[in-house]
């Protein structure tokens, strides 16, 4: 599948670990990337103003980017009629590079997902279709927000910890007043001075 990711899931798959990390990470290794100048120049500055990675770590990232079939700039948008003119473009050149997908967070480009060309899926739609209807077999890649949605056991009726002694003897410390000076729980003396 010819999979073209939008400048904000490249951006939290860089910058943040979770569910698009994970995705990019299963399209690297099991799919086509694709990726338009305009995602990359979009990326570039991102990384560089708001993240603020430094210029090595943004060069590589590129770099690795680069290594995926890279399409120029379109001539002129589609006309979708999307809120911002920039989010035109790149679902012009997601058509223009023949993707498959368009995986975007992007809420506005999401809404015209009807009208485009191609299928656009925002990063958790893109993973519930590379997982396909329920399967017996688990996927070779799992998001890592997995771990939120188990359930959570129910605390064991143990006692809760006595709360530990305070040593000081500083009237200032907030804890002074209630464990004065004298034998701590554990049953050494507290040093006075």
């Amino acid at each position: 599948m010819k999979v073209f990711f939008d400048t904000n899931v490249l951006v939290a798959a860089f910058a943040t670990r979770g569910l698009c990390a994970d995705l990019f990470a299963h399209v690297l290794l099991e799919h086509e990337r694709i990726v338009g100048e305009v995602v990359l120049d979009e990326l570039r500055e991102t990384l560089r103003t708001r993240i603020e990675f430094p210029k090595k770590s943004i060069d590589e990232i590129e770099a690795l980017l680069r290594e995926a079939t890279v399409v120029e700039k379109p001539r002129k948008h589609l006309g979708l009629n999307v809120k911002d003119p920039d989010d035109e473009w790149i679902v012009a050149s997601a058509v223009a590079g023949a993707a498959d997908v368009l995986v975007t967070g992007d809420a506005a480009v999401l809404r015209i997902a009807a009208r485009s060309p191609l299928k656009i899926a925002s990063p958790r739609g893109f993973w519930d279709l590379l997982r396909g209807p329920a399967r017996e077999r688990r996927p070779s890649v799992r998001p890592a927000d997995h771990l939120r949605k188990r359930a959570v056991p129910a605390p064991s009726p143990r006692r809760r910890p006595r709360p530990r002694a305070v040593i000081s003897t500083d009237p200032c410390h907030p804890e002074a007043t209630r464990h004065p000076p004298g034998p701590s729980p554990r049953g050494s003396p507290a040093s006075s001075t």
